[in-house]
């Protein structure tokens, strides 16, 4: 499981904030999905003839607008605003006032935001906005390492801890969704996908000026740029519950354009119709329901590995594993509850699996040393954790692992030199300073010094 202390820390952290996200990932995909939903919501409270169906259709907008300001989610506000004024500025049915008092309700949301959270969230070392740059500049960093064909998609949550600089909280996205397509598939993939979302918005603009149902194009635009405008900020594009709401409002757009062309629909065979969106359906769910069935018994089995049920959390993980063969995290997480088990020949072959499947991925090296410490193996130990940090150099835990590694080998300078270099990186994780610091205290001030004094740590 690559879930660390730290994801822990920021959900407890949002709840005692205050700060809504309901059954999302955290608040700013709760707020990424309102943004998105509000300009649709809008346009049909607009769109209903009959006073009930739109007092039933603005309660629901308004409930929108409530919940966003209650995620307090800055870049949610603001992908709000932007996918509230271009379906302004797109549709022609809404009057002067009506844009002026939408603009006026669109910019309340920011500043609603900042009444609730106060502006501190964004400056400082730990700051919103000093974080996410950190976050961006290692997704470069990794980018620049294989500009052209890009790392290969999936990568980047196993392999960009290792390119975050040291005052930067370790993450497994740069909340940026260019970025994370550049590490993906380089600078040809990018050029695809400029084609594509070119070819997106040509299509809309053009079905625009000819189309008789311009509100509700209108308002999917809206929602498609709100999408857009928050992958830019955050990890939207890349989480499964706001990135399949952004692809079905960008697929409305279109949709709704291309329906009204030259009545194209009414001359259409049924039967071919039916044909075609039967086998479209079917191509997008079946995938979808072994990604999701995979994930939940993922989830049943994490759940079990945290409660002490190795047995029955290898077995929910193994079905995961047959699902979905491909993905290294499974065979990651059935190893940890195998060595659970005390089957540690099976564990390594398992971690042994997940580091084929991922090889840029720090845990399986990581795993393969714990299992090696354990046994008395120290050298090999010591090798596995070498791999490991040079994926994750960032990582006070691996550090601080290795330190102990070397200690058994007599190699006890080398051991407080990575004591010392583990204290630095441990700004994000309290517990990993606490036990780095419990042992430099334990081997004294005065041994640290006359290791930085000795003769080999000079040259």
């Amino acid at each position: 499981m690559s879930a660390s202390g730290q994801d822990v820390g920021d959900l407890v952290g949002y709840i005692a904030s205050g700060r809504v996200f309901a059954g999302f990932l955290n608040p700013n995909m709760l707020a990424a999905f309102c943004a998105m939903a509000v300009p649709i919501a809008i346009a049909l409270t607009i769109k209903q003839k009959v006073l009930r169906n739109k007092i039933i259709f603005g309660t629901v907008t308004l409930a929108l607008f409530v919940v966003l300001i209650l995620t307090g989610s800055l870049g949610g506000a603001l992908a709000a605003v932007i996918g509230i004024m271009v379906f302004t500025l797109l549709s022609r049915k809404i009057g002067g006032r009506s844009i002026a008092l939408l603009v006026v309700f669109a910019l309340a949301i920011v500043f609603a935001v900042f009444a609730i959270r106060g502006t501190d969230f964004l400056l400082g070392r730990d700051g919103s906005l000093t974080q996410r740059a950190g976050y961006m500049a290692a997704g470069i960093r990794m980018f620049l390492e294989r500009p052209l064909a890009g790392w290969g998609s999936g990568s980047v949550p196993g392999a960009l801890m290792g390119f975050v600089a040291r005052d930067v909280r370790p993450v497994t996205d740069p909340h940026n969704f260019i970025i994370r397509s550049m590490i993906n598939w380089g600078v040809l993939g990018i050029l695809i996908m400029s084609g594509f979302f070119s070819s997106w918005f040509y299509s809309v603009w053009k079905g625009l000026k000819s189309n008789g149902n311009r509100l509700l194009i209108a308002a999917f635009s809206g929602s498609s740029v709100a999408f857009i405008f928050h992958s830019l900020l955050d990890m939207s594009f890349s989480v499964p519950e706001t990135a399949l709401f952004g692809w079905v409002v960008m697929g409305g757009a279109l949709g709704y354009v291309s329906g009204f062309k030259e009545k194209t629909i009414r001359r259409t065979n049924r039967d071919t119709k039916r044909i075609a969106a039967g086998t479209a359906l079917l191509a997008l769910c079946v995938p979808v329901l072994l990604y999701f069935q995979a994930e939940f018994s993922f989830y049943r089995g994490s759940q079990a590995f945290i409660s002490g049920g190795y047995e029955e959390s290898s077995r929910l993980l193994n079905q995961s594993a047959k699902l979905l063969p491909l993905s290294g995290k499974y065979p990651l997480m059935e190893g940890r509850s195998l060595a659970g088990l005390g089957k540690f020949s099976d564990a390594r072959e398992k971690f042994i699996k997940a580091a084929k499947l991922t090889p840029e991925s720090p845990y399986p090296p990581w795993e393969l040393g714990r299992l090696e410490a354990g046994s008395g193996n120290n050298e090999k130990a010591l090798s596995f954790l070498d791999s490991a940090m040079e994926k994750y150099p960032t990582s006070p835990r691996i550090r601080l692992e290795r330190a102990q590694a070397l200690m058994k080998l007599g190699r006890g300078e080398e051991a407080v030199l990575e004591l010392v270099e583990a204290d630095s990186y441990t700004s994000f994780d309290p517990e990993a300073a606490r036990i780095v610091r419990q042992a430099l205290d334990e081997i004294g001030q005065n041994a640290i010094e006359n290791v930085f004094n000795s003769q080999e740590y000079m040259e």
